[in-house]
């Protein structure tokens, strides 16, 4: 049945909803017949636990960046974003430093001590700062954060020398 309600004239959309299609399917759910819906619900009861024990262990991307040797840096903070190359530290998004733009990267900081952890994007830092953010990668970030893996300290609002 749900083959039949895609319209292929109109660039594999739903003809009733106009939802877009996944490989011919309506994407929207609402137009499978009881045995689709049924086995939509089970394909879902079987992957959750999957999704859950997998989704917790997601590492951040920097986790996957080289390390440079130990050497000598004037400026922590530069020293930092060099090495994120313009990427945010969970996501990888590209960005640039400052606030003025949506792009832009921000210096992250824990609230309590005051130290710089990475540049992050807008979405990430907001939800970094949630009590469940959704994944692992940013309970994983907050364990070991880029100025960890750099062996740096950088207090937060630091003026430059």
């Amino acid at each position: 049945m749900a083959k039949r309600l895609v319209d292929r004239y109109r660039t594999n959309w739903c003809r009733r909803c106009r939802n877009g299609t996944l490989e011919g399917v309506p994407a929207c759910l609402r137009h499978l017949s009881a045995d689709e819906l049924q086995a939509v619900e089970l394909l879902l009861r079987w992957a959750q636990p999957l999704v859950d024990r997998w989704l917790s262990q997601l590492p951040p991307v920097c986790w996957f960046w080289p390390v440079p040797v130990a050497g000598h840096f004037v400026d922590a903070t530069t020293f930092l974003f060099d090495w994120q190359q313009s990427r945010c530290a969970i996501c990888g998004r590209p960005g640039q430093r400052g606030r003025a733009r949506s792009d832009s990267l921000v210096l992250d900081h824990d609230h309590k001590s005051g130290i710089a952890r990475g540049f992050l994007c807008h979405p990430c830092n907001k939800r970094e700062g949630l009590d469940r953010p959704g994944d692992g990668r940013y309970p994983n970030y907050r364990r070991r954060p880029p100025t960890a893996l750099l062996d740096i300290s950088v207090r937060y609002g630091q003026r430059r020398p």
